[in-house]
């Protein structure tokens, strides 16, 4: 039988160089491990229909104040359960490895922590646990692909906003323009999302020179692909 690929999800706050470290994954580890060994994907998006609901959720352009909170996480979750079910699970089960730019713990970072509404983390598990392809056994969600290593890159939200001021210019999300306090509490929950699943979370401090943060996470990336 195959061996299963690896499942690894890079995170981090807006302007920590989630993007840079992938692309530098990307260039790096066909070259190790083969032109197909790897696949790189994203949340929200990584499929035809994911990539609209991303538009839709990215956008500066539409007027989603008045959306509503659950609205918000069910699109989430919804692109997920396509990206699963289509993409990731299929690409594991092949004996692929995934590299993710983002995963649950931004859901909860973004649309749970990040605006306030602990009243969701209910509705977040249920759908999330759906989206992910679990399956309720004694009360408890199983099954499902879950990532063998969450990447954080912890940046403070004063730095990566300018960055990504500078990186960005205009083509920024709407994300990128909530109000500092939203992306502090965004960093927090992070930070905590790592305490609470240590043994499969690595925080690296993005703060570092970029050649540094790329070299931590590919040796990271390395011992868990060769693990």
């Amino acid at each position: 039988m195959e061996k299963k690929g690896k499942f690894i999800v890079l995170e981090g706050g807006e302007g920590s160089g989630k993007s840079t470290c992938i692309e530098a994954l990307r260039e790096r580890l066909p070259l190790i491990f083969g032109t197909h060994a790897c696949l790189f994907t994203r949340e929200p998006g990584g499929t035809p229909a994911g990539e609209v609901i991303r538009r839709i959720l990215m956008a500066k352009y539409l007027d989603l104040r008045s959306m509503q909170p659950l609205t918000e996480l069910m699109l989430f979750c919804a692109a997920r359960a396509e990206h699963v079910e289509t993409v990731i699970n299929p690409a594991l089960q092949n004996g692929t490895h995934v590299v993710c730019d983002r995963f649950d713990a931004s859901t909860i970072a973004y649309q749970i922590d990040g605006p306030e509404r602990k009243d969701m983390w209910g509705n977040f598990q249920t759908l999330n646990a759906l989206a992910i392809g679990h399956r309720k056994v004694f009360h408890q969600w199983m099954g499902g692909p879950h990532p063998d290593m969450y990447i954080i890159l912890d940046v403070d939200p004063w730095v990566g906003l300018e960055r990504t001021k500078e990186a960005k210019g205009e083509d920024t999300t709407r994300f990128d323009e909530k109000e500092m306090a939203f992306h502090v509490r965004v960093r927090e929950s992070f930070l905590h999302f790592a305490q609470i699943h240590s043994g499969c979370t690595t925080v690296i401090d993005a703060g570092m020179a970029q050649e540094d943060v790329v070299k931590e996470v590919f040796d990271i990336v390395l011992s868990v692909i060769d693990s």
